[in-house]
């Protein structure tokens, strides 16, 4: 039986995620019995006849990434007739589209990660709006905040078509099988979870305190969850300060974590993101849970013995409140440079069911299409990892990392990083480390505007 957590098969439960194109009804495995609030059949995709045009795709991806999004493109030269190239972006993809758009050889379609790089493009009329036969498969598909990562003052450019999920628990469930604990429904079940496994002997939770960015995701995880989106939406914009009681909040409940008997090892300070995951599968164990995205089944699956699924599973990061289940992600928008119509092809394809499936049936991936069959996830993890995603509904919101300065939010020794390493040391220092966060910000905010 697919493994699957009790908050997210509740949860999922008329949600968007199962209707099926020419399906009579919802489907998974045949395991389960869930509903959609979508229709139980829709319309085919159609798409034009592009009769052998050539369509350059742009994507940052490379190796076995790059490889199964190739298939994806076969498919639809199946569909459409058309030609298809794909070309390497390297790291930023912004700077490759400035220096293709100045050389007038643009792509017809790239792939961007960042809501702030859609905007900027767009608002510098480098990128087209979405098509009506966009939309049709965007409205049908996509839940409203999925379709708003993409919008810029009230047009659609932006498809995300790949996307991340950086709110999951990884535990080693020999270990909470061995001490007689479950998985935790809601915060106050998890800092119960984790201090019975911290006083039977073993940490509970692996910190990377020498990795400012997995402290930012801890931070990130609980300040969402506890103050909901539309404050998350506040701080990340600096809209409110960093002095905030809803900051302080948040801080309170990490320096419980940071701070705890025997809940952190002591090494923390010099625990990396990788040894962060892998010392949970040691033996014995040096701690029981670690926060962690998509990436992290894949730093287990190929530097422990442990299985993802069996011996390492995963559970959705706590929800503060009933109803309250929340997600921090990330993704891979496809826009059109290009005013063609191959390009807007290519995006309505990369909306519909049909392409989230083909890609979903070669691993490694997570889509935001709510109607795509759940089936076509391989395994477990994956299928649970995107459940997340979809059961966070509209609470979903982007790492900060990818809409702040990076200055702030995003560099090792300063801002916000800097700030949280500090406070791994010291967490009872929670007004000293709102002022500093506060004062870095506002520079940094300046420093962009």
């Amino acid at each position: 039986m697919r493994y699957m957590h009790p908050v997210l098969t509740a949860s999922l439960t008329g949600l968007l995620f199962f209707a099926v194109t020419g399906c009579t009804g919802p489907h998974d495995d045949g395991n389960h019995d869930r509903s959609s609030p979508f229709p139980t059949s829709s319309p085919s995709l159609k798409l034009p006849d592009l009769n052998e045009q050539n369509i350059q795709v742009a994507a940052a991806w490379t190796g076995e990434q790059e490889t199964k999004f190739k298939e994806v493109l076969q498919e639809f030269e199946k569909l459409t007739g058309a030609k298809t190239t794909y070309v390497r972006t390297g790291g930023n993809v912004p700077a490759f589209l400035d220096a293709r758009l100045a050389d007038h050889n643009p792509p017809d379609v790239a792939f961007l990660s960042q809501p702030e790089a859609i905007r900027q493009l767009a608002h510098s009329k480098r990128i087209q709006p979405a098509n009506k036969a966009v939309m049709e498969q965007l409205n049908k598909n996509y839940r409203p905040v999925w379709r708003n990562f993409g919008r810029v003052d009230g047009k659609q450019y932006g498809v995300f078509y790949k996307v991340t999920n950086k709110s999951m628990i990884w535990y080693n469930s020999k270990l909470f099988d061995d001490i007689g604990v479950a998985e935790p429904q809601n915060f106050k079940q998890f800092m119960t979870t984790a201090r019975t496994v911290a006083s039977a002997g073993t940490p509970a939770l692996s910190v990377a305190g020498a990795d400012g960015r997995t402290l930012a995701d801890w931070f990130e995880n609980i300040y969402l969850s506890q103050s909901g989106p539309e404050k998350y939406d506040q701080l990340t914009m600096h809209k409110i300060p960093w002095t905030d009681p809803s900051v302080k909040s948040a801080l309170t409940v990490l320096g419980e974590i940071f701070g705890g008997n025997r809940l952190i090892p002591k090494d923390n300070q010099e625990t990396d993101a990788t040894r962060s995951i892998t010392q949970i599968f040691t033996k014995p164990p040096k701690a029981a849970m670690v926060l962690g995205g998509d990436l992290t089944e894949s730093v287990i699956t190929s530097q422990t013995k442990a299985n993802a699924g069996q011996e390492a599973k995963a559970f959705p990061f706590p929800a503060f409140t009933k109803g309250g289940a929340s997600t921090i992600s990330g993704g891979d928008a496809a826009v059109a440079v290009k005013g063609s119509q191959g390009a807007q092809a290519l995006l309505a394809f990369l909306a519909s069911t049909n392409a989230a499936e083909i890609r979903a049936k070669l691993g490694d991936f997570i889509s935001p299409n709510g109607q795509m069959a759940a089936s076509a996830y391989i395994g477990d993890i994956p299928y649970s990892l995107a459940a997340g995603v979809i059961a966070a509904g509209d609470n979903v919101r982007f790492d900060m990392s990818d809409q702040a300065p990076p200055s702030f939010i995003a560099t090792q020794g300063a801002g916000l990083w800097k700030e949280l390493q500090g406070f791994v040391k010291n967490p009872r220092d929670i007004s000293g480390t709102q002022v500093r966060l506060e004062a870095d910000a506002t520079k940094a905010y300046q420093g962009s505007s």
